[in-house]
């Protein structure tokens, strides 16, 4: 892959499986998914507290009983809402679905796969489907759902042929203050003041300061705020 092809490219499971591995981005990329492309189709409490889970588990915040646990139970609802979808095909494992609600349990249950890089690659697919309707990769809503996903791993991986190295002189206080406030309360409102702030402490990298000024969505993982808090 090429960096023009990074930039343009609609196939968010194959850009995820393709940077370095990250167990908290990538597992923040799918919390990212959930909350952001399929959240209203989340109606059951239990699956809604597991996105949680797994963000919290992404950043060390539970432990990995209390993440199988979830797992667990987790695993027993989708099965519950595939029972009863009519739509459920049992030959073939994704099933095709009737209710966007089973789509999003499948989603959640991939959200809290094992395996971290599992989870990023599985779970476009499946918040992709909840949000269309459909797993027809052909359909245009389908597709839609799938570069706004793409859109979500450059928020979170950055560009990986234009690496950052971040300067340490960059990192002051009202920088740090501005990147923690922002990552605790997901308070995306302000990347532009952080944007300034860094501008302000020297930060002369385009990249750096056009994300945080630019018009994209932010999401916990983002780049920018991860290289100022040192989170990898």
């Amino acid at each position: 892959m090429t960096e023009a092809e990074w930039r343009m490219c609609t196939e968010p499971a194959y850009m995820a499986a393709n940077v370095p591995f990250s167990p908290r981005k990538h597992r923040l990329f799918a919390v990212a998914c959930c909350w952001r492309r399929a959240a209203q189709f989340v109606n059951d409490k239990t699956l809604w507290n597991a996105v949680g889970v797994a963000e919290r588990f992404a950043d060390g915040g539970c432990t990995e009983e209390e993440f199988a646990e979830c797992e667990r139970q987790v695993r027993q609802v989708v099965e519950e809402f595939e029972r009863l979808d009519p739509g459920t095909n049992s030959v073939v494992h994704r099933g095709d679905f009737v209710h966007p609600e089973t789509y999003a349990a499948v989603m959640v249950g991939n959200c809290l796969g094992v395996d971290a890089r599992s989870a990023a690659t599985l779970v476009p697919f499946s918040a992709a489907s909840a949000s269309a309707g459909t797993c027809d990769e052909h359909e245009p809503q389908y597709q839609a759902e799938f570069a706004a996903h793409a859109d979500l791993v450059r928020e979170i991986f950055g560009n990986p042929f234009r690496l950052v190295s971040f300067d340490p002189e960059w990192r002051t206080s009202t920088v740090l203050a501005l990147a923690q406030h922002i990552y605790s309360a997901r308070d995306f409102s302000v990347m532009a003041i952080l944007g300034d702030a860094l501008e302000d402490a020297g930060c002369e990298n385009e990249d750096v300061l056009s994300h945080c000024r630019g018009p994209g969505q932010h999401v916990r993982g983002c780049w920018v705020c991860d290289l100022v808090l040192g989170k990898v």
